[in-house]
Parts: structure tokens; sequence; C-alpha cells
């Protein structure tokens, strides 16, 4: 299909009773209640030429919610929070049998945040072709991940794989 369109929501409500201390401490005793919610909708859209390649538009929106409360009655402490989350993303991939080319981004709106969170996506991946070593004869398709931006989410300041398409050496037999 040339258009697809994907639905989901999703939800889960926790309630139970919790201890924090050691030793069977009576003042170590709270309960927690949190109630979360997810859902969205994604679009995509295959385009048999688009600039210079086939490639596949997706785009979609989402929301998620989290309303927690913890109390930790014995040590005078109560952690209630709301979590809304509305988020929107485009992206467009090139493919061909070898290579593929995306870029993308993603708007983020944290109501605990004051400004929108934007991550911008970029990536370039090259497929070959190597050997099962179970049966020779028989040839399959690996994904190399040449380059990936990095991301706001990542704690390091780039996602290159260095080794992604390193090939293992063949080890010789020594005849004796």
């Amino acid at each position: 299909y040339k258009h697809r369109l994907n639905a989901y929501a999703s939800s889960q409500h926790t309630k139970r009773k919790s201890y924090y201390g050691t030793g069977q401490n009576p003042n170590a005793y709270g309960s927690t209640t949190d109630l979360t919610f997810i859902g969205g909708a994604q679009y995509s859209y295959e385009w048999d030429k688009c600039l210079f390649m086939p490639a596949q538009f997706t785009g979609g929106a989402e929301y998620s919610f989290d309303d927690l409360r913890d109390e930790m009655l014995g040590y005078n402490r109560v952690i209630a929070q709301k979590v809304h989350i509305g988020s929107m993303f485009l992206q467009n991939e090139w493919k061909t049998k070898k290579w593929s080319f995306l870029i993308g981004a993603r708007l983020d709106k944290h109501n605990l945040i004051n400004h929108v969170i934007f991550s911008p996506r970029a990536n370039v991946r090259k497929k070959t072709k190597c050997k099962r070593r179970k049966d020779p004869n028989r040839k399959q398709i690996r994904s190399c991940l040449l380059y990936t931006s990095p991301s706001p989410r990542d704690s390091c300041a780039t996602r290159m794989p260095s080794s992604a398409c390193k090939k293992k050496k063949k080890k010789k037999k020594k005849k004796k």
C-alpha cells in the first residue's frame, strides 16, 4: 500500500503498597498510585521517486500522560507529579537495494519544561552481503549503519559506530 495509517493507545493503572526501609521499620511503609496513558497516530506514504530515489515519508503525533502519587508517610514525603507530553515527528527515508538516507525531526512539549524540545535526526546506511557460517552457499543481507546523528536523549556526543562493518578475520589452520 502507498498510504498507511496506524493509531495506537495504551493505558495502565498501578496501585500498590510499598516498603522503603530496612529492618521492617514500621515508619517505612507507604503506597503508590500511578495512572499512565499513551496514544498516537502515524501516517506513512511510499514514493516511487522523491527527488532522487524511492522514499518513504512518515509523520505523526503522540500524547502521553502520567499521574504519579507516591506517599512515604513515616518519612513525611509525598511525591505528586502529573506529566503531559505532546509530540510531533516527521521523517523521510530514501531507499535503494544498497543505500538508505534518512532525515527527520521531532518536537516534544513537556509540561514541566518551559520550551519545546527539538530533536533532529539523520543517518546513512549501506547494505552489504555476507556469508552465513552454517551454510556458506546461502547469502544474507546485512545492514551497516555508517552514520546517525546525535540525539539530545543520548549521553554521548555521537553515535557513529566505528566498528559496525568490520569483517572478522578468518583464522588459517596450521598444517603439521
